[in-house]
């Protein structure tokens, strides 16, 4: 059997290396540009005063620390995350707290996954078709996170099936936090303030997953929907 803690972190390291290899770190080295989708990358950069340089400048590092909007990605990190964790952790046991068996539990995880990935997909695409869309982006995907706790928290216990699409509609807010990463590239100049964020961010991010398990009390078990509440003020923090 496959270990279900070590086999994700697998996965994890191989896409990463995969990552590593084929995307570029410039836009001169991007092998899938035309030359003239190169220059033209470039010069987009050198519009928005977004640079590829390469050297470390401490004092891009006290601008950024200085910045209320550095404190702004890094609570984001927490507060978006929150929720992440949760739903990873203990998202499986709420839905066969719902009254599913096993197998159906483990087959009832499939949409949500699913609903992740096409929110972050058409995220993506849509940041990158539409000009100054991204913090609209970050905001609408709470909604339907807003809406799927409404649904766990009125829906009787017995609506199985609408709770756990409850449940899914959770999923959506994960887009906000990869277009937070796309906020940072392109409007933080600098590449050692650019660098800083990001690592500010990503540490929120970490924190935000190892507070996630806390969220959820062993005592509240015997309460019957503690942890849809327990959803509920994640996914709400993360607005």
């Amino acid at each position: 059997t496959l270990d279900p803690h070590s086999f994700p972190t697998r996965r994890s390291s191989d896409l990463g290396v995969v990552l590593l290899l084929w995307f570029p770190d410039s836009p001169g080295k991007a092998r899938f540009f035309t030359e003239d989708e190169k220059l033209h990358a470039a010069n987009d950069i050198a519009r928005q005063g977004t640079g590829v340089e390469r050297s470390w400048k401490w004092s891009q590092v006290k601008e950024a620390f200085c910045d209320i909007k550095t404190w702004i990605f890094f609570i984001l990190g927490i507060l978006n995350t929150i929720p992440s964790g949760g739903l990873s952790n203990f998202g499986t046991l709420l839905i066969k707290g719902f009254g599913f068996s096993a197998i159906n539990t483990q087959l009832l995880t499939l949409p949500s996954h699913a609903v992740q990935v096409v929110f972050l997909i058409g995220a993506g695409i849509l940041a990158n078709k539409v000009p100054n869309m991204r913090l609209y982006i970050m905001s609408f995907s709470q909604l339907p996170s807003i809406i799927g706790v409404v649904v766990l928290h009125t829906l009787a216990s017995d609506n199985r099936w609408g709770r756990t699409v409850g449940l899914w509609l959770n999923y959506t807010h994960s887009a906000s936090l990869a277009v937070s990463f796309s906020v940072i590239g392109g409007n933080v100049a600098g590449f050692a303030k650019k660098t800083t964020v990001t690592v500010l961010l990503f540490v929120g991010y970490c924190v935000g997953n190892i507070a996630a398990p806390q969220f959820f009390i062993d005592e509240e078990a015997k309460q019957g929907r503690s942890e849809e509440r327990r959803v509920g003020k994640e996914c709400g923090s993360s607005v």
